[in-house]
C-alpha cells in the first residue's frame, strides 16, 4: 500500500524533528566537554617570626571587594588590539571571580599579617571587625603570551568609618601562551595587591 502524501509530510517532518534535537545534543556536548575552569591562588608566604595577634586585638575585615561590571562574568576576559576585550566561551571560572578575589586577598592578607585570622565580608556579627578594607577591581586582564595587568583601588578605615585612607594601585605581571598561565599571572597581581592593603593594614595596626 502506497503511504498518502500527509503520512509522508509526517514521515519527513520527524525525521526533521529528530535530526534537530541531534545537532542540539551534539553542541550541547560538545560544549560542556571542551569546558576549562579555573581559580586563582593565594601566593603569599606566612611571614613567620612573630607571636601573631594577642587575643585583644583589633578585629580587621575584607570586603567588599567589587568587581568592574565587564570582569562579572563565568568566561575568562582578555584584551585584544585596541580596544578589543575578549570572552572566552570555553575558558571559565569555577565559581564567581568576586568571591574568588576577596578569598585570595583574605588569605594573601592574613598570611602577610603573621596569620592574623581576617574575617571576610559579610560579618558574621552586627559590631562588625575594628578595621575594615573594601575597595574595586577596576581591570583584571592580559593578553595571552603578553601581558596581565590589575588596575583597582582600596579604602582602609574603621568601623566608624573615619581615619580612611584610599589608594589607587596598578601592577603587571609577564603572562604565558595559555590561560592557566594567564590566571598564574592573574594570582601573582592580587598577591601584590594583597601586599599594598597588607602594608596599609600594618600602620594601623601597630599604633
Amino acid at each position: 500500500m502506497t503511504p498518502s502524501p500527509a503520512a509522508k509530510t509526517l514521515a519527513l517532518l520527524a525525521l526533521f524533528a529528530l535530526a534537530a534535537a541531534c545537532v542540539l545534543a551534539g553542541c550541547a556536548g560538545g560544549s560542556s566537554a571542551r569546558s576549562r575552569f579555573y581559580m586563582p591562588v593565594a601566593l603569599a608566604e606566612p611571614a613567620g617570626g612573630g607571636t601573631g595577634p594577642g587575643p585583644g586585638a583589633a578585629r580587621v575585615g575584607i570586603g567588599p571587594l567589587r568587581l568592574a561590571d565587564y570582569l562579572d562574568r563565568p568566561q575568562i576576559v582578555t584584551r585584544g588590539g585596541g580596544v578589543q576585550v575578549n570572552l572566552a566561551e570555553f575558558e571559565r571560572w569555577a565559581e564567581p571571580l568576586e568571591d574568588s578575589v576577596t578569598r585570595v586577598v583574605a588569605q594573601n592578607v592574613s598570611h602577610l599579617l603573621d596569620g592574623r585570622p581576617l574575617e571576610v565580608f559579610p560579618w558574621s556579627s552586627a559590631a562588625g571587625p575594628a578595621w575594615r578594607v573594601r575597595g574595586e577591581i577596576l581591570r583584571l586582564d592580559g593578553e595571552l603570551g603578553g601581558d596581565a595587568v590589575l588596575e583597582a583601588w582600596f579604602s582602609v578605615a574603621g568601623a566608624d568609618g573615619r581615619g580612611g585612607d584610599s589608594r589607587n594601585v596598578s601592577h603587571r605581571e609577564p603572562a604565558g601562551p595559555d590561560y592557566a598561565s594567564l590566571v598564574l599571572a592573574e594570582s601573582r597581581l592580587l598577591e601584590r595587591f594583597s601586599r599594598d592593603i597588607a602594608a596599609a593594614l600594618d600602620v594601623r595596626l601597630s599604633r
